[in-house]
């Protein structure tokens, strides 16, 4: 595969240097130019998810210009023949390709928000280097486990060899592109060398490799649900992931100390109801805190109601029995 021709448009010829109308047809906005800087942000929003992902976009923008961060926001598909989740591995090619000096990239899906804008991405890194005596430079991917094994809609790729061989070899995948989860799947199964199955490993090599230079971040910090039952689902992850095979590499977990009670990103992954007035109500810190407080408290009493209702029915049935 050669992978320029995957692109609708010759990507070495293009420069991501305006403000405005930077790729033909229109494709990309971009926010806080910044050739230099280390990390970048990245989201993509076609028509059909317009409503909830101009919010996400303006999110993301508004953190970008606080810290001088550069943030580019695809709003159509880089390839109309895949489907348009695929083309969240081309925008992080594109970018790869044309802006070398972007060491990092913050990919943020289209239904996700920056919830704490005091937290820059420096903090991130140095919380991540010191509390886990890693060398930066050992890192390409930095990713959070769900209920899917993985999570590939809020990450960090490193812009080198790896991280590009990564997401090329991903849009080799076919085995995956009818696959329910897509590029999150191909990516699950380069990760852990896993064959067309999904479950045998047959790359050992692939897996020491990638495992090796990925780390799990917090799904509390990194990709927050608003689902009150999250945290306690990738606990169970933890636990019964087929990918943790005695005597095979697998990523270690990231520890943070500065950051370890905050979070950062909130993800509406799986929600398929009103995204675009939940992201609404939760464009903010305060806001997101107060949202999650009533959502947890209306979810408490819809569980006593069906306890008090069930245990009713019980109690009736062992009476009529008498």
């Amino acid at each position: 595969m050669n992978i320029y021709e995957i692109f609708e448009f010759d990507i070495r010829k293009s420069k991501f240097n305006s403000e405005k109308k930077v790729l033909k047809n229109n494709y990309l906005n971009l926010y806080s130019p910044n050739d230099r800087c280390r990390y970048a942000l990245v989201t993509l929003y076609t028509a059909n998810i317009k409503k909830w992902g101009k919010i996400s976009a303006k999110n993301i923008a508004r953190y970008a210009q606080k810290y001088n961060y550069p943030f580019y926001c695809f709003r159509e598909s880089l390839n109309k023949s895949m489907h348009p989740v695929w083309s969240k591995v081309l925008c992080i090619l594109a970018l790869m390709i044309v802006k070398p000096n972007h060491e990092w990239i913050l990919w943020i899906d289209a239904d996700a928000l920056i919830i704490d804008d005091e937290i820059s991405l420096e903090e991130i890194f140095d919380d991540i280097i010191n509390t886990n005596n890693i060398k930066d430079d050992e890192l390409t991917l930095i990713i959070s486990r769900d209920i899917c094994r993985i999570n590939f809609g809020v990450f960090f790729i490193r812009n080198d060899i790896i991280g590009r061989k990564l997401l090329i070899e991903s849009l080799k995948r076919e085995d995956c592109f009818n696959h329910i989860l897509r590029e999150q799947e191909a990516v699950r199964r380069l990760l852990f060398g896993l064959g067309d199955d999904g479950k045998t490993v047959e790359n050992l090599k692939q897996r020491e490799l990638l495992t090796q230079r990925t780390m799990w971040m917090p799904q509390k910090f990194l990709n927050n649900s608003i689902h009150p039952l999250s945290e306690k689902f990738g606990k169970i992850i933890k636990i019964t992931t087929r990918e943790k095979i005695k005597d095979l590499p697998y990523p270690k977990e990231i520890k943070l100390s500065i950051l370890k009670n905050k979070v950062f990103i909130v993800h509406l992954a799986g929600i398929k109801f009103k995204r675009d007035i939940v992201l609404k109500l939760m464009d903010s810190k305060k806001k997101y805190y107060t949202f999650k407080f009533f959502l947890s408290l209306i979810c408490s009493i819809i569980i006593t109601i069906i306890i008090v209702i069930v245990t009713t029915l019980i109690l009736f049935r062992k009476k009529k029995k008498k």
